[in-house]
């Protein structure tokens, strides 16, 4: 959705899960040699969940409301390019 909000089209790959445990078990032994990395059976194996969640509990229990989510990925889009982090190409929407 944000890669659509942005006017972007990046190559997504889809990976299995084994593929990633066996590059956090490489990112696990490079560490002992070492050599820094992002790569651990920690990260690999949290990728790997699918975490899902509903929000229904805190909109009937307390009365929250949220926004949609295509308002606010273009609020934080538009922070990004207000902070100069994102480029200014991005045009905000309204539907």
């Amino acid at each position: 959705m944000l890669n659509k909000r942005i006017n972007k089209n990046p190559l997504m790959i889809k990976v299995p899960g084994f593929i990633l445990l066996s590059l956090g078990l490489l990112g696990d032994l490079f560490r002992k040699a070492g050599i820094k990395t992002n790569l651990s059976t920690i990260h690999m194996r949290i990728l790997c969940l699918k975490n899902y969640y509903s929000n229904k509990k805190s909109t009937d229990e307390l009365g929250m409301t949220y926004k949609p989510v295509k308002e606010a990925i273009d609020d934080a889009v538009a922070w990004f390019v207000e902070h100069g982090i994102m480029e200014k190409s991005f045009k905000r929407k309204r539907n």
